[in-house]
């Protein structure tokens, strides 16, 4: 920064950006039967979107805290 007199200085960040996830533990089984629908959910946070991600099943309720999942492959 360089003021009207030409004096330079350098100021303190006025805020700091961080990309931190605020959510609560995931719950659901951790050994699902292959075929079969079961539950995974985070407690709901005002403001807060929802994506999940996973590999070898289908999810449905994607885009809210709480899914459904089919796992069809245990990788």
């Amino acid at each position: 920064v360089t003021d009207a007199n030409g004096c330079q200085g350098v100021s303190n960040t006025p805020f700091v950006v961080s990309n931190t996830v605020n959510t609560s533990a995931i719950t659901g089984p951790i050994n699902p039967v292959m075929f079969q629908s079961v539950n995974y959910s985070v407690l709901p946070a005002v403001g807060s979107t929802y994506n999940w991600t996973l590999v070898g099943g289908t999810i449905s309720g994607q885009g809210t805290n709480s899914i459904d999942v089919v796992w069809n492959n245990f990788l």
